[in-house]
């Protein structure tokens, strides 16, 4: 529970930092600020099997397609898919694995803020990434599910 609560942290960080800028729809992030909030509040209660939530990502993928189709900007397209990518690694069942989708998708979100944020705010959503990203590594090192990650990374390849 409290891995499955620091890695929500690191997420919800990223999201937080991207939702600072001003080219960002107010939907992607709110929506991802509301279903963070059920999962914290619920748990893994609420939460989709790894092939439900693949599915949102690839809706996401589709749904972006068609905004660069439509003449929407490469940066604010991309930022959108990783809001989408970020609803679907949230309600992702709490894995190793989901966990590290979570930290991977995080770190991805504060890249995308500091490129098209320009808010000296940044530093908050910033500082809370770094803070529980910290946390939430050494609460994965300490369960051992830094090996079960390793393993199955080096399995995928």
């Amino acid at each position: 529970v409290r891995t499955e609560r620091l890695t929500l942290a690191v997420l919800v960080s990223g999201v937080a930092a991207l939702a600072l800028s001003d080219f960002v729809s107010p939907i992607y992030w709110f929506m991802v600020a509301i279903v963070a909030t059920l999962r914290w509040w619920r748990g893994s209660n609420f939460a989709l099997t790894e092939m439900q939530a693949s599915m949102i990502g690839w809706v996401g993928f589709v749904w972006v397609g068609l905004e660069l189709l439509s003449g929407r900007a490469w940066a604010i397209a991309f930022s959108d898919f990783m809001l989408i990518l970020s609803l679907a690694v949230t309600v992702e069942a709490a894995t190793p694995r989901n966990h590290l989708h979570r930290l991977l998708t995080a770190t991805f979100l504060i890249l995308a803020a500091a490129v098209l944020t320009d808010s000296f705010l940044f530093v908050v959503p910033l500082t809370a990434w770094l803070w529980f990203m910290w946390r939430s590594a050494a609460c994965l090192y300490a369960q051992g599910l830094h090996e079960q990650v390793a393993v199955q990374l080096f399995a995928a390849i």
